[in-house]
């Protein structure tokens, strides 16, 4: 239900940057978020619609990320194992003063999903459609909300533009299988991406 971050098989790092929570979010790891001119981190919009450069305040010179920790939230009807994190800095419950700890986007940072969405991001897309022949593609990344529960954050298999300034996108560098390793044709079959997401208006 959400993005993580990928280390390559021949050896990579990831950039880690922080800034202070916005109160009374819920969100959790995984998520795309922003830091808000504020100095506050903030989720961009799960509305079940493609992210958007105009989706992101204070567009030139933001901070972009994918979280690696989050407040969460009560267990609902739709997300029946859903739960309130414990800030891992205090031990106590995230508030204000709780870091947000996330992986930049265009740094050539890669993240990994198996949430991969149809053409307009309503639903899954069928496993026979994700193939090798996917690295290099452009596509956007988008929160679906249109099931129960959610799918959540993943690639979208519209294609982006690449070079749009008015676009943020995965452009895919690797297809992996259900183990993780990477199919070995065009034609091979896979369950995960492997990505970098480029917002052309910071890069």
């Amino acid at each position: 239900m959400a993005i993580y971050a990928h280390s390559a098989p021949l050896g990579s790092h990831n950039e880690v940057r922080r800034s202070l929570m916005t109160a009374g979010q819920t969100f959790n790891k995984g998520a795309v978020v922003q830091v808000l001119g504020t100095g506050a981190v903030t989720v961009l919009p799960e509305d079940g619609s493609e992210i958007l450069v105009t989706d992101i305040t204070d567009q030139e010179g933001s901070c972009v990320g994918v979280a690696i920790n989050g407040p969460g939230t009560a267990a609902t009807a739709e997300f029946p194992n859903n739960f309130a994190k414990t800030d891992p800095d205090t031990g106590g419950a995230y508030g204000a003063t709780s870091w947000i700890y996330y992986i930049p986007i265009n740094t050539g940072q890669l993240f990994r999903t198996d949430v991969i969405l149809t053409t307009g991001g309503a639903s899954a897309e069928t496993a026979a459609s994700i193939t090798g022949a996917d690295r290099g593609a452009a596509f956007f990344i988008t929160y679906c909300s249109s099931t129960t529960p959610d799918l959540g954050w993943g690639v979208e298999r519209t294609a982006a533009s690449a070079g749009m300034l008015t676009q943020v996108y995965a452009k895919i560098v690797d297809v992996l299988d259900a183990n993780g390793r990477s199919v070995p044709t065009l034609a091979s079959v896979g369950t995960q991406y492997v990505f970098e997401i480029v917002n052309n208006e910071t890069r």
